[in-house]
């Protein structure tokens, strides 16, 4: 089965080739990994708690958020958006990979997410859009990375189909690549376990509305995905995610199958659950987006 090695990780060109090299291994080893992903999982949760208790000063959050005036001179542009209920501190361990690239004609945006995520796809992106399309507009030949961590690679998706409706933006692009990490890029089947048993109450109306795998807003995202090969603008998708990941389960979404004409590569990191992937795999995601 042919596969590429980023840090050692093993990226596979499909889905199926992804998940049947998980499912090979044998029933101790996959015991193994999901006894590991509970342990990631709790110790996961630990630094949230904090984090809740210990809220960071605003001049701590304007050192992570990382949002000053994109400069037009930069060539490259490397988006990172965080997940549901998280932070722009979520994309540290990254960054402090990323600074052991030459920058020098890239900048680093991470702009934090509206309010963390509880509200509509459109009204999270289109400040985000805002300024990546100023940058745009600074030149032509750039190139954009976008790097989302769970509902962060779904407004991921979504921008880079909102930078293709216009003319304008669309005709600065040199190249897209979106690096999804446990990436709900298609709904998670979970809120729609919580919607038959009655239970969206436990989420805010914009989640339990848009985020089921087959809201309309899933189904119009997806559709927009499927244009992105006749673009003319070369795209490329890379998916890390967790066969242990109670909170996108599905794979639809974290190794979701792309349009013939998508360069993608799907990697499924043993022993991690939903939150970990981007602490543990922060030296190959940096790698992957400052390739």
């Amino acid at each position: 089965m042919n596969y590429t090695v980023v840090d050692n990780i093993r990226f596979f060109d499909t889905p199926s080739a992804c998940i049947s090299s998980f499912e090979r291994l044998s029933r101790w080893q996959k015991v193994a990994s999901f006894v590991r992903s509970c342990v990631k999982a709790f110790f996961s949760a630990l630094p949230r708690i904090f984090k809740f208790l210990n809220k960071p000063t605003p001049s701590e959050i304007r050192k992570c958020s990382h949002i000053p005036t994109l400069s037009s001179t930069k060539k490259k542009l490397i988006v990172c958006l965080h997940g549901l209920n998280g932070s722009t501190s979520q994309f540290s361990p990254i960054v402090n990979a990323m600074n052991h690239y030459d920058l020098s004609t890239t900048q680093i945006y991470i702009p934090p997410i509206l309010k963390k995520g509880h509200a509509t796809i459109d009204e999270m992106i289109q400040p985000i859009f805002k300024e990546m399309k100023n940058w745009l507009l600074g030149g032509a030949e750039k190139e954009v990375v976008l790097v989302g961590i769970s509902n962060g690679a779904r407004l991921a998706s979504a921008i880079n189909v909102e930078l293709l409706k216009s003319e304008t933006t669309k005709n600065a692009l040199k190249k897209v690549h979106v690096i999804s990490i446990a990436g709900a890029a298609q709904g998670s089947s979970l809120i729609n376990v919580a919607r038959k048993m009655h239970l969206c109450w436990l989420f805010s109306k914009p989640i339990a509305q848009e985020m089921p795998t087959d809201s309309a807003r899933t189904q119009q995202l997806t559709q927009g995905l499927q244009n992105l090969p006749t673009s003319g603008i070369p795209h490329q998708y890379t998916f890390l995610a967790s066969p242990h990941d109670w909170t996108v389960p599905n794979y639809s979404s974290t190794l979701m199958s792309m349009p013939q004409g998508v360069s993608t590569k799907y990697a499924l990191i043993e022993g991690q659950d939903h939150c970990s992937i981007t602490r543990t795999q922060a030296k190959a995601i940096s790698q992957l987006a400052c390739s």
